[in-house]
């Protein structure tokens, strides 16, 4: 699991704590509710998308496309997947968290100096 992009140590340690050890056990399996799982079993927020979800969705498409290939399954490799409108959600969540910082101020909050 870890040669897929975004998944690391952690995602494998926080897939283990809901039963997931293997690949093919994500194979259909929709990101979102994975990412919820994860956060029940963790008693708190410990996960937030867009970065879960994409690092999921990276998972469950190696998944899926492993699946096809060994012939077990007749869907499409692009299952799992982001569609387009999931990637127009994620252009919106960082647009909106960029207008909420404003343009004078830096992450933390602090005002920029203009130097003057």
């Amino acid at each position: 699991m870890r040669s897929v992009p975004l998944c690391g140590r952690r995602v494998v340690e926080r897939l283990r704590s809901i039963g997931i050890s293997r690949l093919s056990d994500l194979a259909g399996k929709d990101p979102a509710v994975l990412m919820h799982q994860v956060n029940l079993a963790a008693g708190k927020v410990i996960w937030r998308p867009p970065m879960a979800i994409i690092a999921l969705s990276n998972l469950i498409a190696t998944a899926d496309k492993r699946e096809n290939r060994a012939g077990t399954r007749d869907r499409a490799s692009s299952e799992g997947s982001l569609t387009a409108a999931q990637h127009g959600s994620l252009n919106l969540l960082r647009r909106s968290k960029r207008t909420a910082r404003g343009r004078n101020s830096k992450p933390n909050g602090e005002a920029r100096s203009n130097g003057r």
